[in-house]
């Protein structure tokens, strides 16, 4: 499909990964703090769900960039810095967005310390 076709029009390239992150971090948006290197994970899932070692990780991916974004300083909502972990898996990225995953406990705004509405 037009999907396969643009993967192989946009060819993944580790060296282009870091010129972008270098850049990011030499004018990061104000929201972007301490925005870390690039990493390969120790463990990943394999197309059956198991947890397997990458073969030759540091040319094959994925690779984690891991980062924290954060609102204005003093804002009760948005204040507070969140982890996020961005990972680029050279199988998708640059035809695809990157897999983004925040860690941290979000809390609903209309929702007390107690957990109740």
């Amino acid at each position: 499909p037009a999907a396969k076709r643009c993967r192989r029009l946009i060819p993944f390239s580790l060296e282009e990964l870091e010129k972008e992150i270098a850049e990011l971090k030499a004018d990061p948006p104000h929201y972007v703090k301490d925005i870390g290197e690039l990493q390969t994970p120790k463990l990943i899932c394999d197309e059956h769900g198991q947890l397997k070692v990458p073969e030759n990780p540091q040319k094959n991916g994925p690779w984690d960039l891991q980062l924290c974004v954060c609102g204005k300083e003093g804002d009760e909502a948005y204040g507070v810095p969140c982890k996020v972990n961005i990972r680029f898996d050279p199988e998708l990225w640059p035809a695809k967005l990157p897999l983004v995953r925040f860690r941290g406990v979000f809390h609903h705004a209309l929702t007390d310390d107690n957990g109740a509405m």
